[in-house]
Order: structure tokens, then C-alpha cells, then sequence
């Protein structure tokens, strides 16, 4: 915010200057005045062209640091994507084992939507429920 508000006096003075040199051509006065606009002017022009390059530079390291932010925020996504999908593996695993157990014991695995079957055998869908892949 600095920047833009030196940016700004630096363009109010540019303006005054103008609107006087203008004033002093229109007197005749235009020799002193002339030279010491112009100097003034290419001051000026030199401390606006030096901001805007620090304005630059400070862009450039804002988007450096918001790309470093994102990747971050990125890769720590993905490994809990990663961890929720070893879980989900490890809750199938599980729940394989766990109806087998109770196919062998005799239970009702038909409430989870299969079938009771001898061990060993593979299992198929009742009323509609399918079984994931894993």
C-alpha cells in the first residue's frame, strides 16, 4: 500500500509541475522554468520507474510464496487421500474376513446382503448390492 500511495504523490507533483510549466509557457517565462521541469520530470520518471520495479520483484515473491503454499497444501491432500484409501482397503480386508468368519461359524451374512456360503467359495450379491473391487 506504501507503493501506490508514493505512486500517487509522485503523480500529483508530475501534475502540479505540468500545469505550472504550462502556466509559465503561457507568461513567456519558458527558459529556467523549462530546464528545471525537465529535470524534474526525468526525476521523477527514474523514482517511479525504480518503484515499479520493486513492485515487481515484490509480485514475483508473492507468487513464488502462494505457488509454495498450494504445493504444500497439495501433496498434504493427497496423503490423506492416501491414508483414507489404506483404510478403506484395510476395513474391506476386514469385512471379507469377518463375513467368512461368520459363514464358517453359521451366521446370517445375508443381512449384510450376501448369501451364506461354504467357505472358500466366492460370495454373490443378493437384493441388488454389489460388491466394490478393491
Amino acid at each position: 500500500m506504501d507503493v501506490e500511495t508514493e505512486l500517487l504523490n509522485l503523480k500529483r507533483r508530475l501534475w502540479a509541475l505540468e500545469a505550472s510549466t504550462s502556466i509559465n509557457e503561457q507568461n513567456g517565462e519558458r527558459g529556467t522554468a523549462a530546464v528545471a521541469g525537465g529535470t524534474v520530470v526525468a526525476e521523477l520518471h527514474r523514482e517511479v520507474s525504480d518503484d515499479l520495479k520493486a513492485l515487481n520483484v515484490e509480485v514475483a515473491g508473492l507468487r513464488w510464496q502462494t505457488k509454495e503454499y498450494c504445493d504444500r497444501g497439495h501433496s498434504q491432500l493427497l496423503e490423506r487421500l492416501d491414508d483414507l484409501r489404506i483404510g478403506l482397503h484395510h476395513l474391506d480386508l476386514k469385512l471379507d474376513q469377518l463375513l467368512v468368519k461368520d459363514a464358517v461359524e453359521g451366521g446370517a451374512p445375508a443381512a449384510l446382503g450376501f448369501e451364506a456360503e461354504p467357505a472358500g467359495t466366492p460370495r454373490k450379491a443378493v437384493n441388488g448390492a454389489k460388491r466394490r473391487k478393491a
